[in-house]
C-alpha cells in the first residue's frame, strides 16, 4: 500500500508516490485510567512515481516524512497499523488529494 498525488511544485507539477518506511508503537496505560491506548510515530518515504527515485532533498523530508503521530485503541493488532498511518495521514491536508495505490 502506499499514496499517490500529484504536487505542484515550482518546478511544476510531478507525481510523487509516499510509503510509509517506519511504524513505532508505544503501549500506555496510566494509573486509574480504564482504557489503555497505543502512541504510534510513523515516517514516510517520497519516491518520484515515474523513476520510482526516492527524493531526499529538504523539502521532501522537511514537509512530508514526518515522523506523523496519532493514538489508536491499545486492541488495535500491530499488524494493522501499518493501514491506520495510511488512514491518519490522509487526515493530513498535505496528503488529502492523495489516492491509496
Amino acid at each position: 500500500m502506499a499514496l499517490k498525488t500529484i504536487y505542484k511544485s515550482q518546478g511544476g507539477p510531478m507525481d510523487a508516490y509516499f510509503r510509509v518506511s517506519e511504524v513505532h508503537s508505544h503501549y500506555e496505560k496510566n494509573y486509574g485510567e480504564e482504557s489503555a491506548v497505543q502512541h504510534v510515530k510513523c515516517s514516510v518515504e517520497v519516491l518520484s512515481w515515474s523513476s520510482r527515485e526516492v527524493l531526499v532533498d529538504d523539502f521532501w523530508l522537511d514537509n512530508f516524512c514526518g515522523p506523523h503521530s496519532f493514538t489508536v485503541p491499545a486492541d488495535v493488532s500491530w499488524s494493522s497499523l501499518i493501514d491506520k498511518a495510511y488512514e491518519h495521514l490522509k487526515t493530513l491536508d498535505k496528503f488529502a488529494d492523495a489516492e491509496d495505490c
